[in-house]
C-alpha cells in the first residue's frame, strides 16, 4: 500500500473525522436494520470491508449500514479496520439503475483527503470503462468490482468474482424491502437456548410486503399454518415449545412488486442435564424382607451404585431391581451417573434412597430345664427392635415391681429396654411340676415372636417312701 496514505497530517484528520462519524451515525443513522445492503467487500490492499453492522453484531455499540433510496441514490456508511469510514453519499453520485440493475458514481473513504503531498483523494468508483458493480434482480447479490486508485486497488463484492467461495466465502446482497427475522434465543452457540425451552420467532416487514410463507422447523408446529402474517404494522410471533434439538426455520416474504426474500435461522439448543432419580416400593420393612428398586437414568453415559449395592447400573427409564433378605438396620442404596454431555455437565449427578429394616430380635431362656426342689426358676432375656412384650403362663406376676395382676386375664406387659434382663421366680417345692413360661413380642411393622420355655421341678432329696 502507498506508504504516503498514512502522513500523519491524515491520521490525524481521519482520528477527528472518526470521532464525529461515531456521534453522527449512533445519533442520526436511519438504522442498519433497516439498510437493505448487507455482507462483505474484499480488497487485496486492505482486507475487508464491512457494509453493515449486522455482521459482526456491533449494531449496539455504533449502528451504520449502506441503503438505497427510494430515489435510487445510495446512502450511508460502509467501515474497514485498515481505512476507517466510507462514505456512500459524499458525492451524491452513487447510484441504482432499477430497470438493469447497475451501480455507478464513486464512494469515497472519509479519511482520504485531498493533500498536496498525497495521491490517494479517497475516492472509490463503482464503474468505470471496463469494470462495475451490478445488482443481480434474482438472487439479489451484487457483483463485480469497484477500483480504488493504486491505493485501494480492486475492491471485490462478491467471492465468485475470484472463484474464491470455497476458501473464503463472501458477498454483498440487497434486501428489495425491509424484513427482519429473529428468535427470542438459540441465535448461536454462545446463546444456545435451554433444552425443552420455549423459543418465539420474530418477525418485522414493511407496508409493502403482502405474504410470508414458512417452511423448515421439522419436527415443530412452524408449518401447521404454513401461511404467516406479513408483520406489518405490527411484530408477528410464533412460539416454538419445549424445543429439544438444533433446528432450522425459514420465512419466504414477497412484496407488491413480486420481489421475495427468505430468511433462515438456525437455532442452537443445549443438550439435554441429565436426570437421574431412585426409590424403593417400600422404605420401611421386616427383619429379612425384600424390596423393588426402581430408576431412572436419562441423557446420561453412565452409571455406578455404591452404598448396599455395586457395580455398573442400566441407563433409561423406570428400570426395576430386587432386593431381597435384607437384615442391615439401614440399607442406602446411592445411584451415581456422568452425563452424555460432559463439556456441558461435567459433575457427576447423584440420586438415592434409604431403606430401613425393623428388626425384632428376642432371646428367651431359662437357667435350667430341671431346677432343684425348693429353687426358684430363673428366667433370662434379651429384647431388641421390640414395639411391645407382654408375658403369659405361670409367671409369679406379684413380684414384678408393678402389679396389674388379674387372675382372670393372666399377662403382663412390661416396659421394654434393650439389654439383659433376669427374673427369678418363688421358691417351687411341688416335686415333679412342670411351669411354663411364655413371652410374645411385637415389632413396628408386625413381625412377631412367641416362645414358651417349659421348666421341671427336681425331686425332693429329703422326703422318699419305703
Amino acid at each position: 500500500m502507498n506508504n504516503l496514505f498514512f502522513s500523519k497530517k491524515n491520521i490525524l484528520i481521519f482520528f477527528f473525522l472518526t470521532i464525529f462519524l461515531l456521534s453522527f451515525l449512533i445519533n442520526f443513522s436511519y438504522g442498519a436494520e433497516k439498510d437493505r445492503i448487507k455482507g462483505w467487500a474484499w480488497s487485496e490492499n486492505i482486507g475487508w470491508i464491512s457494509l453493515n453492522c449486522s455482521n459482526t453484531d456491533y449494531c449496539n455499540e455504533i449502528d451504520y449500514g449502506v441503503t438505497i433510496l427510494s430515489t435510487g441514490y445510495l446512502s450511508g456508511y460502509a467501515w474497514s479496520e485498515n481505512i476507517g469510514w466510507i462514505d456512500f453519499s459524499s458525492y451524491g453520485d452513487a447510484f441504482f439503475n432499477s430497470n438493469t440493475g447497475d451501480l455507478s458514481g464513486s464512494v469515497r473513504v472519509v479519511s482520504g483527503l485531498e493533500d498536496s503531498g498525497d495521491d490517494f483523494d479517497g475516492r472509490i468508483s463503482l464503474s468505470g470503462s471496463n469494470y462495475g458493480l451490478s445488482l443481480d434482480l434474482n438472487t439479489y447479490e451484487i457483483e463485480g468490482w469497484a477500483w480504488g486508485s493504486e491505493v485501494l486497488g480492486w475492491i471485490s463484492f462478491n467471492c465468485s468474482n475470484e472463484n474464491s467461495c470455497s476458501s473464503s466465502n463472501y458477498s454483498s446482497t440487497y434486501d428489495p424491502f425491509y424484513f427482519d427475522f429473529t428468535a427470542s434465543a438459540g441465535l448461536s452457540l454462545n446463546d444456545e437456548a435451554d433444552y425443552q425451552s420455549d423459543v418465539t420467532l420474530s418477525w418485522e416487514t414493511e407496508e409493502s410486503v403482502t405474504s410470508c410463507l414458512a417452511t423448515g422447523g421439522s419436527g415443530t408446529e412452524w408449518t401447521d399454518e404454513q401461511v404467516k402474517t406479513t408483520g406489518y404494522p405490527t411484530i408477528s410471533t410464533f412460539t416454538i415449545s419445549e424445543i429439544e434439538e438444533d433446528n432450522s426455520f425459514s420465512l419466504e416474504c414477497q412484496n407488491a412488486a413480486g420481489f421475495k426474500i427468505q430468511r433462515d435461522l438456525d437455532i442452537f439448543v443445549k443438550p439435554p442435564a441429565p436426570i437421574v432419580s431412585i426409590s424403593s416400593d417400600d422404605n420401611n420393612i421386616n427383619y429379612g424382607g425384600s424390596i423393588k428398586l426402581t430408576w431412572t437414568a436419562l441423557h446420561v453415559g453412565s452409571c455406578e451404585a455404591s452404598g448396599s449395592w455395586t457395580g455398573s447400573k442400566s441407563i433409561g427409564e423406570n428400570i426395576t431391581e430386587d432386593k431381597s433378605n435384607l437384615t442391615n438396620f439401614e440399607n442406602y442404596y446411592l445411584l451415581t451417573c456422568i452425563s452424555s454431555y460432559p463439556s456441558y455437565y461435567p459433575d457427576s449427578v447423584s440420586a438415592s434412597v434409604l431403606v430401613n429394616v425393623e428388626k425384632l430380635e428376642v432371646d428367651f431362656y431359662a437357667d435350667k430345664e430341671i431346677i432343684p426342689y425348693n429353687d426358684p426358676v430363673i428366667l433370662n432375656w434379651r429384647i431388641d427392635y421390640a414395639n411391645s412384650c407382654s408375658i403369659s403362663g405361670d409367671w409369679d406376676l406379684f413380684d414384678f415391681p408393678t402389679d396389674p395382676y388379674d387372675p382372670d386375664n393372666p399377662t403382663y406387659e412390661f416396659p421394654i429396654s434393650a439389654g439383659n434382663h433376669t427374673f427369678e421366680t418363688g421358691i417351687k417345692n411341688v416335686e415333679g411340676e412342670i411351669f411354663s413360661y411364655t413371652l410374645t413380642c411385637s415389632g413396628t411393622n408386625g413381625q412377631t415372636y412367641e416362645e414358651t420355655i417349659n421348666v421341671k421341678v427336681g425331686e425332693n432329696p429329703i422326703f422318699r417312701e419305703n
